[in-house]
């Protein structure tokens, strides 16, 4: 089941090779910028607050069907359980506490 969970997460995850997917489709002078997003209005910096508030409310409606799916089809966890996992997320995330943040 793990190699199935790797292939699954690594087509749906294609960041780390979006530069050589550009190189084999042609395209040439290829700039791949990482950028550190916030989850949640943590930053001091008031783009970056702006841009976490936005991440919050991305979780807040999408957070709990990726999760079902995921947890649930995936991993095998029971839906009680991954419906309580999910809530716990969105909890964290917005704990100003917490500072979490992805790399698109």
């Amino acid at each position: 089941m793990c190699s199935t969970k790797a292939s699954f997460m690594s087509s749906r995850n294609p960041g780390a090779r979006l530069k050589q997917l550009a190189k084999e489709a042609g395209f040439v002078d290829i700039q791949h910028t990482v950028l550190k997003v916030p989850w949640g209005p943590w930053p001091d910096d008031e783009r970056l607050k702006e841009i976490g508030r936005w991440s919050i409310l991305s979780m807040e409606t999408g957070a709990e069907a990726y999760g079902m799916a995921l947890l649930t089809r995936i991993e095998g966890m029971a839906p009680e359980d991954a419906r309580q996992l999910c809530a716990e997320a969105l909890k964290d995330v917005k704990d100003k506490r917490i500072h979490m943040f992805n790399n698109q």
